[in-house]
């Protein structure tokens, strides 16, 4: 998972370059010094894939590694980038895309890390219900012996 979120902050790397009117091949590079040691390799296969095979396979190889669909639409824009260049229009649809990418994200994190705060939470409470149940216990313990002493 740790992978997939680091994908999308490359593609979100990548919109901004792109929005900054910098080149797709100096953009999608610029990743590399970005990217871990993984990714890196990843997208070097990438490049290497690109210069040797002008099809969208070298596209879908990456971003079906992900199983995101939103994933693979970002990866086929940037084939239809360096296919068709950069419009206006096609960059709007671009960063609409990252845009949702990124929103579902963050809300699927959101609600993972919700819900280990939930069950922290409610082991604590269970702790505490423990520790309750201890101390009556051992009130009434002792107070059975203080009965019995006298």
């Amino acid at each position: 998972m740790a992978s997939k979120l680091e994908v999308i902050n490359l593609l979100n790397l990548f919109k901004v370059s792109l929005n900054n009117s910098e080149n797709i091949y100096k953009s999608l590079e610029n990743l590399k010094e970005y990217a871990s040691f993984k990714t890196k390799e990843q997208l070097i296969t990438l490049f290497d894939n690109i210069k040797n095979d002008r099809t969208i396979e070298p596209f879908l190889n990456i971003s079906h590694r992900y199983n995101d669909q939103m994933i693979d639409e970002a990866f086929i824009s940037i084939y239809w980038f360096l296919e068709e260049g950069i419009n206006e229009a096609s960059l709007i649809r671009f960063n609409q895309l990252m845009d949702r990418l990124s929103d579902s994200t963050y809300k699927k994190y959101t609600k993972i890390n919700n819900r280990k705060i939930d069950f922290i939470n409610a082991l604590s409470l269970v702790g505490i219900g423990i520790l309750f149940v201890i101390l009556i216990y051992s009130i009434i313990f002792l107070i059975g012996d203080i009965n019995n002493a006298f």
